[in-house]
């Protein structure tokens, strides 16, 4: 795997010139991954915490900051009454999935077009399809869920 790598980076028309004897090299897997579950009674997972996304995306700080303001806003409703606990909870689950599943299509198809045909991809893209295979099925409820509630001057009404 480390020599299809640094193949790669002195193959490439970006970097190769600037990669000179590269003697040690550190893998670690990127493919993006969801934790489940994302909240329950009295605990939020937020950012990276609940999900990680392609490191070299540029989505991660963008995400953090999204989660928590949608965890900000079903505390808000849950605290004020206006959001049943259940349905708070819910939301947040099925809105971060979604992000998530949106997140890892773009990915897919990004590494497929720039990198697949690459032994070196091929298990991070295995990876990622088989996480979207495993929530593909869950995709109608939670597209159901995401539309009951929508965010408005950082709070969460119904819609």
């Amino acid at each position: 795997f480390q020599q299809s790598l640094l193949e790669s980076l002195y193959e490439s028309r970006g970097i190769g010139s600037h990669v000179n004897n590269v003697n040690s090299i550190r893998c670690f897997p990127c493919a993006p991954y969801i934790r489940q579950p994302l909240c329950g009674i009295g605990w939020f997972l937020v950012g990276e915490a609940a999900i990680k996304l392609d490191p070299v995306s540029g989505e991660g700080t963008p995400f953090a900051l999204r989660s928590a303001m949608l965890m900000a806003a079903v505390l808000d409703g849950i605290l004020s009454d206006r959001l049943p606990l259940e349905a708070g909870l819910q939301h947040y689950c099925s809105r971060l999935t979604y992000s998530f599943i949106s997140h890892l299509q773009g990915c897919t198809r990004f590494y497929e077009e720039a990198f697949g045909f690459r032994e070196n991809w091929s298990s991070e893209l295995h990876s990622m399809h088989h996480i979207l295979n495993i929530l593909y099925p869950q995709f109608s409820q939670i597209l159901h869920d995401i539309q009951l509630y929508q965010l408005v001057d950082f709070r969460l009404v119904q819609s």
